[in-house]
């Protein structure tokens, strides 16, 4: 088993390395393997394996309480109002790590093109700190529109959207 665990280098396989150094008294080797966990700067993973992400964080602290986490905090919803077609529209979300524990936004995706990403795609928040990510929406044709903006995070809510919504006249 060893051997083919060796041989891979995702997320799961890792954290199965922790549990096993852990169970065989290992801890320190344990706590090496728990800490490879954070090193994946994936957002796919950190969609798909945010639960062992945490899991791990009680292998490296056992007094690691999960409510501790680090949270992203923001609006779930901008509504921008009248927009004209092809005239950018400038907005800042407000992101805050209400959180005891340092945050990393890993990555920040949008659902179009009519969107575009002024700042950044990744942050690191401390507690209690927060920034404004800026970006430009223009609406390319009339109508009522629906974007969203995508966080991607090593918190306990690893994925996290905001709606934008637009009436392109």
């Amino acid at each position: 088993m060893d051997e083919i665990l060796e041989t891979t280098d995702y997320p799961y396989p890792t954290y199965l390395k922790a549990l096993n150094e852990e169970k065989h008294g290992r801890h320190d080797e344990a706590v090496r393997h728990a800490e490879r966990l954070f090193t994946y700067n994936n957002t796919y993973y950190d969609y798909v394996y945010n639960d062992l992400y945490r899991q791990a964080r009680y292998i490296i602290n056992p007094d690691y309480m999960a409510n501790g986490d680090g949270v992203l905090s923001m609006e779930d919803e901008i509504i921008l109002g009248d927009c004209k077609v092809g005239e950018p529209r400038r907005v800042a979300i407000r992101v805050e790590n209400t959180g005891n524990y340092t945050s990393n936004i890993r990555d920040i995706q949008l659902s179009c093109t009519c969107l575009e990403l002024l700042s950044p795609t990744q942050h690191k928040l401390n507690p209690g700190e927060s920034i404004d990510v800026e970006l430009e929406f223009t609406g390319e044709t009339k109508g009522s529109v629906y974007r969203e903006v995508i966080f991607f995070s090593d918190t306990s809510e690893a994925v996290k959207r905001v709606a934008l919504r637009a009436q392109v006249i």
